[in-house]
This record gives C-alpha cells, sequence and structure tokens, in this order.
C-alpha cells in the first residue's frame, strides 16, 4: 500500500498505463489538516480541497507549472453537504472514470511529466472504475491504493469498478458531444455533487469518441 503523509509527499494515479492514458493523471496529498486532489486535463490545474468539516472547494489554478497547485486559485464550485454543520466526513469525494468504447491506446498529452503514477486498469466497456476518499475506519471493501494520515483520522483511497446505469451513460454522451471538437487526447473533467453531498468528479476520456 502506498503512504501519502505530507504535501510533497503525494500519490499520482490514472487509469491506463504510459503510454496508454484513459483518464487525467491525479495528484493526492495532505495539507495540514485538509485532503486535496488535483488534475491537469486539459492544460489548466484543478484542485478540489476537502476541509474537516466536510465542506469542498474546486479550483482553477491557471498553468501552475509541472507540479500540483497550492490552495490558491480561482474558485469555480462549493460544495457543503446538507443537513447541520458536521466535524468529520465519511466521504471526501469520488472520481469516475467510464469507459463509454474501445478507445485504443492514446499517446502520452504533450508536456505530461509522467514521474511515478499509480496505474489502474480500464474498466470495461460500460463500466467505471470509481476512486473514492473514505475515513479509513468507513473504507469498504475495494482496491486499497493509499492512506493518508490526517489529524483527526486516516483516510484510505479506494478503487472499485462498476457498472455504468443507463441514465448515467446518457449523461456521458451527451458531455461527450458538447466537447470541443478539436480536443483529440485529454480528459473532460465535469464536477457534481455525491450522495452524501461530498464533491463527485466525473473524469471522461475524449479520444477515440468521435468528436
Amino acid at each position: 500500500m502506498e503512504q501519502a503523509s505530507e504535501r510533497n509527499e503525494v500519490l499520482r494515479f490514472a487509469v491506463g498505463g504510459p503510454d496508454d492514458y484513459r483518464s487525467a493523471v491525479w495528484s493526492l496529498g495532505v495539507d495540514g489538516a485538509d485532503a486535496w486532489v488535483a488534475a491537469k486535463p486539459r492544460g489548466i490545474w484543478w484542485r478540489l480541497t476537502v476541509k474537516p468539516d466536510a465542506r469542498a472547494r474546486l479550483t482553477d489554478s491557471g498553468e501552475a507549472g509541472p507540479t500540483p497547485p497550492g490552495p490558491e486559485g480561482n474558485a469555480t464550485h462549493g460544495w457543503r453537504p446538507p443537513g447541520p454543520p458536521r466535524t468529520n466526513w465519511k466521504r471526501g469525494f469520488n472520481i469516475v472514470v467510464p469507459t463509454l468504447e474501445d478507445i485504443g491506446r492514446l499517446g502520452r498529452p504533450p508536456g505530461e511529466d509522467l514521474g511515478l503514477v499509480d496505474w489502474s486498469p480500464a474498466a470495461p466497456t460500460g463500466q467505471a472504475v470509481r476512486f473514492t476518499l473514505w475515513a479509513a475506519d468507513s473504507a469498504p471493501k475495494g482496491d486499497h491504493l493509499a492512506t493518508l494520515p490526517f489529524p483527526g483520522g486516516d483516510a484510505t483511497l479506494v478503487r472499485t469498478y462498476e457498472p455504468i446505469p443507463d441514465g448515467l451513460m446518457r449523461y456521458f454522451h451527451t458531455a461527450v458531444g458538447y466537447a470541443h471538437a478539436g480536443v483529440e487526447t485529454c480528459s473532460l473533467v465535469n464536477c457534481d455533487r455525491g450522495i452524501e453531498g461530498e464533491a463527485l468528479l466525473f473524469d471522461i476520456p475524449l479520444a477515440g469518441t468521435g468528436v
């Protein structure tokens, strides 16, 4: 099991392989009491910060260089779980990477600094890979990829494979249909709210989808 404990000790993970990109390359780390995850899918860094009280903030940090950006940036979305204020969370975020069709092997995006990446096999067509950051004492069965120590208790990154419901599949194809036609090898990252108000990110591969 990989360990990531400080901001300069970052777990990098993705779907596919070094020359077979099926998702953005995501970076995950701890900054004080906050969890964060960041990716640069279309030349701009996006960073999601999850606070100890379950609030989350998605920021656009521009082209902040090859390394993950800090917490500064332009806020684009914020999350506050429904109900009374919380002091902790069970799920920090979800990242869902669908396989819409057999998209073949994708080349490395220009300028991508590969480094050390924990690669996950792509899901079969019509299924998705889900990465979820759980409080360690709530983490379900699945592949435990990393454990992060926080002041309030450890958190675990869990990987699962699951079928894509028909309604969600329609959503993915609609999102791809609105993607910029000139983009050939990258991911489209859409954001939403999860079942308990946590951040839910859809990392949708664009190459080979006909856009």
